[in-house]
């Protein structure tokens, strides 16, 4: 979608000393989403070495690695608890964000992620916000 790339370059080329940071499961839905919608295997590797690329310049910064793990699956559980209609992936999205401390917002082309209460109140409570890409 261009208007989706648009503005995730706006993102990532902001100016400001503000570093992406993408959480593994995301990046574990998008690589599910280009396999479903079967985008072919040269555009999965170019996806796959276009965050290799950046990963590796401090470009983009990933979270949910090593010692998060059973925090943020705590937090994601803790997550599903108050509201069972959030997936999995979901929750374990919203987790790595919550449970960043760097991370002040996620933005996310979900939109019933984005309209749920209890996502939206837990955000709150962690001073952090939702936002929806290419808004």
């Amino acid at each position: 979608d261009p208007e989706l790339r648009r503005e995730a370059r706006r993102l990532i080329h902001s100016g400001r000393q503000l570093v992406p940071c993408a959480s593994i499961p995301a990046l574990g839905e998008l690589t599910l989403v280009l396999c479903r919608d079967r985008v072919g295997r040269d555009r999965i590797s170019d996806a796959v070495d276009w965050i290799y690329r950046r990963v590796e310049r401090g470009n983009i910064e990933l979270y949910g690695l090593g010692d998060t793990d059973a925090v943020v699956g705590e937090v994601a559980a803790g997550i599903r608890l108050r509201d069972p209609r959030i997936s999995p992936t979901d929750a374990a999205i919203v987790a790595c964000m919550f449970e960043d401390p760097d991370a002040i917002a996620l933005y996310t082309t979900d939109g019933p992620l984005l309209e749920n209460r209890t996502v939206t109140e837990m955000a709150q409570e962690r001073d952090k916000k939702l936002h929806e890409l290419g808004r």
